[in-house]
């Protein structure tokens, strides 16, 4: 689950998004703006490449890491976004946490995934989920286990599943790994 997400799908995830924010700090074209100027740099890296290649300029392609499961959270509440993002870290994932529309907007393009805590306030954590599945992201929520109504319009938007908080907080690095399709993580007790 690896790579970003067509420009197309992130301009409608962002166009969604951005239709739906009443709170929003910034304007999401800062994100669209950013997003283009990157899709130019890596344009112009490839050209460079090219025309260096064309020349018999010789190259040497920097020993490259494994990729990394990118996971963007929308939660806003600290304790629970370095929660969440330590358990996706545990997992074997790479953490992105965004405590607002904008960033989670701006995040898209480069996430693999979407976790997304249903207790969110500076995002509407339901058109977060149906902006990331409009992206293409597979998404998960957590929440409260007796908010029955919240966890149905979660569903409903397209969420995957939806873990209670209590789940995450017992076995969340196995939880997630799975989801994710990666290996189980080692945990050492004691």
């Amino acid at each position: 689950m690896t790579g970003g997400r067509p420009p197309a799908a992130t301009a409608e995830a962002e166009a969604l998004i951005g239709a739906a924010s009443t709170t929003s700090e910034a304007p999401l074209g800062a994100a669209s703006a950013s997003a283009a100027s990157a899709a130019e740099a890596l344009t112009a890296a490839e050209a460079l490449t090219a025309a260096e290649a064309s020349l018999g300029v010789p190259t040497s392609a920097p020993a490259r890491e494994p990729p990394v499961t990118r996971v963007v959270i929308l939660a806003d509440d600290l304790i629970w976004a370095t929660r969440l993002a330590s358990i996706v870290r545990a997992a074997g994932a790479g953490p992105r946490v965004a405590n607002a529309t904008e960033r989670f907007a701006a995040a898209l393009p480069d996430a693999d995934a979407v976790l997304v805590d249903l207790a969110a306030r500076r995002a509407d954590p339901f058109v977060a989920i149906a902006a990331a599945i409009q992206a293409g992201l597979p998404v998960v929520a957590v929440g409260a286990h007796e908010d029955i109504a919240a966890r149905k319009r979660a569903l409903a938007a397209g969420a995957r599943r939806v873990y209670a908080y209590s789940k995450l907080f017992e076995d969340g690095p196995r939880t997630i790994a799975a989801w994710l399709g990666l290996p189980e993580p080692t945990t050492r007790r004691g």
